[in-house]
């Protein structure tokens, strides 16, 4: 994945959450981190930052979003509403995000379904990047090899070390490149089990893990 100016996303990746301090956007920023990606609305103040550095920086960030709608019309509700915030006409990377084994396929996959929406804004210029966020590993597999998906999220650390073996493969395969999320599992990793009086890992250990395997392009933190 690269940026507008050509230059490789880094491998650590910042995601926002609702009540995160926002100064750590700029924080980022300034220690060389590129990627940076929102769910919604919910974190406002995380866009706002990203949005004081597009005027001058915009061809330097990767930017990443997404939408849990299960609609196209509600899909480009959502785009359009954070391109607002964000003050951007066009994503890097949109995602269609946590989806799953209970969702009517023909909604996600069919003619006329989200993958097909997110293309046609790909066509248009919208968006540089079609992705898919799901959590289920025979769905992940299957996504991974659909041409019209650029990127998969997937949840994949020390506590759920499957996908290396179940998801990992098709996605090299397809050449489709990873984004790793929950890398210290919430933070439960880097906290020593009950009764446990041995060394534990640090966050960069979990991040590090997770870089570890070739099919990972960037973890999230």
């Amino acid at each position: 994945m690269l940026c507008r100016n050509g230059q490789p996303v880094t491998r650590l990746g910042l995601g926002g959450l609702p009540d995160q301090d926002p100064a750590c956007v700029p924080a980022a920023y300034d220690a060389g981190i590129n990627y940076f990606f929102f769910y919604g609305q919910s974190q406002r103040p995380f866009i706002e930052q990203i949005a004081r550095l597009v005027p001058t920086a915009r061809d330097e960030l990767f930017i990443a979003t997404g939408s849990g709608a299960r609609t196209p019309a509600g899909l480009r509700a959502d785009r359009q509403d954070l391109a607002s915030t964000a003050d951007v006409e066009q994503f890097d990377l949109f995602f269609a995000e946590y989806l799953h084994p209970g969702d009517e396929p023909a909604t996600i996959l069919g003619p006329g379904g989200l993958l097909d929406e997110m293309q046609a804004w790909k066509d248009a210029g919208l968006i540089r990047l079609v992705g898919v966020s799901v959590h289920d590993r025979p769905l992940a597999r299957q996504l991974a090899a659909d041409p019209r998906v650029d990127v998969l999220m997937h949840r994949y650390n020390m506590a759920h070390r499957t996908a290396a073996t179940e998801v990992f493969p098709a996605a090299l395969s397809a050449a489709t490149p990873v984004v790793a999320f929950t890398a210290t599992r919430w933070g439960t990793l880097i906290e020593p089990p009950e009764g446990w009086t041995g060394p534990v890992p640090t966050a960069a250990d979990c991040y590090r893990y997770c870089l570890s395997h070739e099919a990972v392009a960037l973890v999230l933190t």
